[in-house]
């Protein structure tokens, strides 16, 4: 079988070379070695894998998830084959596609899979921000963290600890006089970015809510953390981009 020559995406507003993904099908013998070392060691011990051996790494580091809701997720991403790795400003991702897609067409026919967190790194930051509380957020983060509905700087993703920030700091200076609820979600951190611009914010008490960026305000989605996976499992099985727009038809 003759080896995939490199993918090479381009941003839609930048077409520079510097802001270009590559993707590497399986099992990437044409990624540069010195790429391959400065993968993080999950995604490296992908680099050699077919297929079907990948598809197994995948479901081992998954196999041990009890909770219901993370179960569904893990359960719901491993219908999908592992197809590549994608290299983005030095970082990777195990890309999956939909078995049944030759080519991608809307989101939900492919993800990138983060490798884990660092465990210090995580715990620093939960502890940093006063998310001991919510229990069922570092098995979370352990396992779907840096999760990506598309190629990076395309948005739709989970920030990964060490880029988590407060609603309420930088950057967000020009919201506070406008957003209605803005002193009651000041202090959750950024949770999920949407393609759509749209922020998931999640509070110390494990609510979460949309930070809708065209109304400037701030709509609760859930109550508790712990009903979190299965409301975003079962969201993104609509295969629309996760944002508050989908609200409605993922309840």
């Amino acid at each position: 079988m003759t080896e995939q020559s490199p993918i090479i995406h381009r941003l839609p507003w930048d077409t520079s070379e510097a802001h270009q993904a590559v993707e590497y099908p399986l099992p990437c013998a044409r990624m540069p070695k010195e790429i391959t070392a400065a993968l993080h060691p999950w995604t490296r011990a992908f680099v050699g894998q077919k297929e079907s051996s990948a598809a197994n790494s995948l479901k081992s580091r998954w196999q041990a998830i009890e909770h219901r809701g993370l179960r569904s997720l893990a359960d719901h991403l491993l219908t999908y084959s592992p197809r590549s790795i994608l290299v983005y400003g030095g970082r990777g991702w195990l890309m999956i596609n939909d078995p049944k897609k030759t080519e991608w067409s809307r989101v939900g026919d492919r993800w990138l899979i983060a490798p884990p967190p660092d465990a210090a790194i995580l715990q620093d930051q939960i502890q940093s921000f006063g998310l001991e509380r919510i229990t069922l957020l570092r098995e979370f983060a352990l396992h779907f963290i840096g999760l990506r509905e598309d190629i990076p700087e395309m948005a739709g993703s989970f920030p990964t600890p060490d880029r988590w920030q407060q609603f309420g700091g930088p950057g967000y200076d020009y919201i506070k006089g406008s957003c209605a609820t803005y002193r009651d979600w000041h202090e959750a951190i950024v949770f999920y970015e949407a393609r759509n611009g749209d922020h998931l914010l999640l509070r110390q008490s494990g609510s979460l809510g949309w930070w809708d960026h065209e109304l400037n305000a701030v709509r609760g989605l859930v109550n508790s953390f712990e009903e979190f996976p299965d409301y975003y499992s079962h969201a993104i099985r609509h295969r629309f981009p996760f944002d508050s727009c989908g609200m409605a038809e993922s309840m």
